[in-house]
């Protein structure tokens, strides 16, 4: 009897799990890379990588936010996503969208992105 009882439980647990919103659940994410280029604390150009991003949410480069550093620049989309960069932090001022597998020019800067 317990063991039914237990059984019953289990499953009633595993059926609210699946109709929790999905903010609950692990984020989706792009499958690919995106690259952009940034200029590190001596001004020597580097290259930032983000692998397999969360979607829906606002991604800050991590590389360019300190007080001080230069925006990023030459945003390659390599995902399966389509990406909107920002020219401020926390996807905030001017934005440009990039569909799945684009590059934009160096003159494109960038300090956060989203994907959808």
């Amino acid at each position: 009897m317990r063991l039914r009882h237990a059984a019953v439980a289990a499953a009633a647990a595993f059926a609210l799990a699946l109709s929790l919103p999905g903010q609950a659940m692990a984020a989706d994410s792009a499958h690919g890379d995106f690259l952009y280029q940034y200029k590190d604390i001596v001004g020597v150009t580097q290259v930032g990588r983000l692998v397999d991003p969360d979607t829906r949410v606002c991604i800050n480069l991590p590389e360019v936010l300190p007080e001080g550093m230069t925006s990023a620049f030459h945003p390659e989309n390599q995902t399966d996503a389509t990406a909107t960069v920002w020219t401020g932090a926390d996807c905030t001022g001017d934005y440009t969208t990039m569909n799945p597998f684009t590059t934009l020019p160096d003159s494109q800067l960038l300090r956060s992105v989203i994907f959808s």
